[in-house]
């Protein structure tokens, strides 16, 4: 019975997409949901009607033969609200206008109170630096600094810089982001098992 049970097992995991307003999320989502291969016209045409998200945007992906990659965009104008989404994720990405220098404070405390969070401590996390082919970009390095992202801290994220709009290190972010999806789901069908032993009364 257990068997059956985890061979029809559908799995999804949650890629929980953070930010203050005006970060690029929006755009990023609609970047992944086209990866395979959008006319780059096209793309920035459509994107050009792009407006920030004022709730909830999703955006699903195959995950190998029976999973899904769900990428959850919360509107940074519901921040007040960000934790009722913790639980339920699996993955965190929190995007950062790596462009708008004066952003940068706000970005950095919203990012650490997303990390110091304790439904978020131990889930993979990716600091997203995105707008990096804009001429008024910064380094990576001195984002990090303004960021407050020590080397070598208890939860180091993974730092991802990207273009959403040139589409330059999105295909990376999603391997991240597949990667640990993968492993998530490898491990539920043996959490299933473990349940299921529970339930019939083994020890």
């Amino acid at each position: 019975m257990c068997f059956l049970l985890v061979l029809n097992m559908v799995f999804e995991v949650s890629v929980l997409v953070l930010g203050v307003q005006g970060s690029g999320k929006t755009l990023l989502l609609k970047r992944i949901q086209g990866i395979e291969g959008t006319d780059q016209e096209r793309f920035q045409r459509l994107c050009a009607e792009t407006v920030s998200t004022a709730g909830v945007e999703l955006v699903k992906k195959p995950l190998g033969k029976k999973g899904t990659l769900s990428f959850r965009e919360i509107g940074g104008c519901m921040l007040s609200i960000w934790p009722r989404f913790y639980g339920e994720c699996g993955l965190v990405a929190f995007v950062v206008d790596a462009s708008d220098p004066s952003a940068i404070p706000d970005a950095a405390v919203c990012l650490h109170k997303v990390m110091r969070h304790e439904e978020i401590q131990g889930k993979p996390l990716a600091v997203v630096l995105n707008k990096m082919d804009c001429a008024s970009a910064l380094r990576r390095a001195e984002l990090e600094r303004l960021l407050m992202i020590p080397p070598g801290a208890r939860q180091t994220p993974k730092v991802a810089e990207v273009s959403a709009w040139t589409g330059d290190g999105v295909l990376e972010l999603l391997d991240w982001a597949q990667g640990h999806a993968m492993a998530q789901t490898e491990q539920a069908p043996a959490a299933a098992c473990r349940s299921c032993f529970r339930w019939r009364g083994g020890r």
